[in-house]
């Protein structure tokens, strides 16, 4: 799974035009992790925060989570209000009680960049 997540982000990074990577993302670095060569970059000399990093360390987390307990991604659960922060990320506009499941959510952190998403799934995988 974890590559399923790896190869999905470098693709969407890949099929972007140049310029509207530039305009989307503050900074990005896009390297083979075979050999560590850096494919393409922009600002990444750069030291940034790693609240995106965050959200990649919960996503695997809870797809070993999955994996180890044969929880099916499609299961759904609900947001909790602890959630929903006024001042984090939820771009898709999640609030409480609503029913998404796991694969939709990580798919949300890690596509929409969605605090919220990521912590419903830490939430509900370390309750």
């Amino acid at each position: 799974m974890a590559a399923l997540v790896r190869t999905s982000l470098l693709l969407v990074a890949a099929l972007l035009p140049v310029g509207v990577k530039a305009q989307l993302a503050a900074a990005y670095v896009l390297a083979d992790h075979t050999s560590g060569y850096i494919l393409e970059s922009y600002k990444g000399d750069q030291k940034r925060q790693i609240a995106s990093l965050t959200k990649i360390a919960t996503a695997k987390v809870v797809l070993d989570w999955a994996a180890s307990t044969g929880t099916d991604l499609s299961q759904l659960i609900s947001i909790p209000p602890q959630a929903i922060r006024p001042y984090g990320t939820n771009p898709i506009g999640l609030q409480p009680d609503d029913q998404m499941s796991y694969r939709d959510l990580i798919y949300s952190a890690m596509m929409e960049s969605d605090g919220t998403a990521a912590y419903a799934l830490a939430y509900t995988v370390g309750a």
